[in-house]
């Protein structure tokens, strides 16, 4: 089969769907010695490979004002049998003739519009909308993620959910040289709690900064430490910090920004704890990026984080702030409960593997 897939998530800084990408076409190209793979991109895509089944088609044209017209066109002249759209959303233009995957990785699409830029919520919905109607198959990244579209009222076909990996670079770093790192990297020493997100309202950062000031008294040794890019929205967790009520406070929380994957590394696994308390996630990949760090994790309780997170995480609302202090303190300040939580997230990552999630994605191609 020719199969042709959106690749544009890895042609500009690699984040969430880029990862997922990623990792599922190193392992393709490791195990798939059948099919014909063509990478679609605007941009530039960086990365070659090492085979001749594998082609990339980046620097695409606009056709008129629309990039699915452009795509179109370039699909037609590669024959292309099945089109993997990678981020929620297909062109609208493929012919019947071309069967079409697309991966779900949320609905925040269609359930939260008021986490998304308003002028572009209506042709979002629109195109998720089309787009669902006419796949072939929908690979959904968890089941609460399938449990949400089941509710749309336009009826999906042939969900399956395939579950993302884990990166086997993620594991506990060694103490001295992990903190080496930070400490050369980012002027940080002692005590600390992370988040790893995305700096957008979903990703729920404004109320984490008030958990921690209304906590400060109990874990004023431990900073805060926030890891993401700048997303939409991202200055109204900024105001929120500069209008904190005491300077001390402010100071303990630091943002880095984009950060490498060893600087990563180095970040968990020398962290007190990962507070991950987005209020939707199709996924949660810091939850288990974390979890083979060594390092704790409290999360939501809601949406796909007490799925993927298993019984290795300490759960709290996320919408109220007494519940998200109290499952911080519960893991800081119980060494019990913090290390049975470590074993715990030990054996929890063993479910998720990017071999499995390449394997499965080969089969789903097949039986379509």
């Amino acid at each position: 089969m020719r199969i042709g897939i959106d690749a544009s998530p890895i042609s500009r800084t690699i984040t969430g769907i880029g990862f997922y990408l990623l990792n599922i076409v190193n392992h393709l190209v490791e195990i798939d010695k059948t099919n014909e793979y063509f990478l679609y991109s605007q941009k530039e895509i960086k990365f070659d490979f090492p085979n001749k089944l594998w082609h990339k088609r980046d620097k695409l044209k606009l056709f008129g004002r629309s990039v699915f017209l452009g795509l179109n066109r370039q699909v037609v002249r590669d024959k292309i049998d099945i089109f993997w759209a990678t981020q929620n959303i297909a062109s609208p233009f493929f012919s019947k003739r071309i069967k079409i995957v697309i991966t779900m990785h949320d609905l925040v699409w269609y359930l939260m519009p008021g986490y998304l830029w308003l002028k572009n919520w209506p042709l979002l919905r629109l195109l998720g909308l089309i787009s669902i109607k006419k796949a072939s198959c929908i690979i959904c990244v968890s089941n609460a993620t399938k449990n949400e579209l089941q509710q749309l009222p336009i009826k999906a076909n042939n969900i399956k959910v395939i579950y993302n990996g884990l990166d086997k670079d993620f594991k506990r770093m060694e103490g001295t040289l992990a903190r080496k790192i930070i400490w050369d990297k980012f002027g940080l020493r002692g005590k600390f709690i992370l988040s790893v997100s995305t700096l957008e309202p979903r990703k729920n950062y404004v109320r984490l900064i008030r958990a921690y000031e209304k906590a400060f008294n109990y874990i004023k040794e431990y900073k805060l430490i926030i890891v993401g890019c700048k997303g939409w929205k991202y200055k109204e967790i900024f105001n929120v910090q500069n209008q904190l009520s005491s300077e001390i406070i402010r100071k303990q929380i630091m943002y880095l920004g984009y950060v490498e994957k060893q600087d990563l590394i180095a970040l968990y696994s020398t962290s007190d704890l990962l507070v991950f308390p987005s209020l939707r996630e199709g996924f949660g990949l810091p939850i288990l990026e974390a979890m083979a760090c060594g390092c704790p994790v409290a999360t939501s309780n809601i949406s796909a984080m007490p799925e993927i997170s298993g019984n290795a995480a300490s759960l709290f609302n996320p919408y109220e702030l007494d519940s998200i202090v109290h499952a911080i303190n519960k893991v800081l300040f119980n060494q019990d409960i913090r290390e049975k939580m470590i074993e715990e997230g030990f054996k929890n990552i063993k479910r998720f593997s990017w071999q499995k999630t390449a394997e499965e994605m080969i089969g789903m191609f097949k039986s379509i």
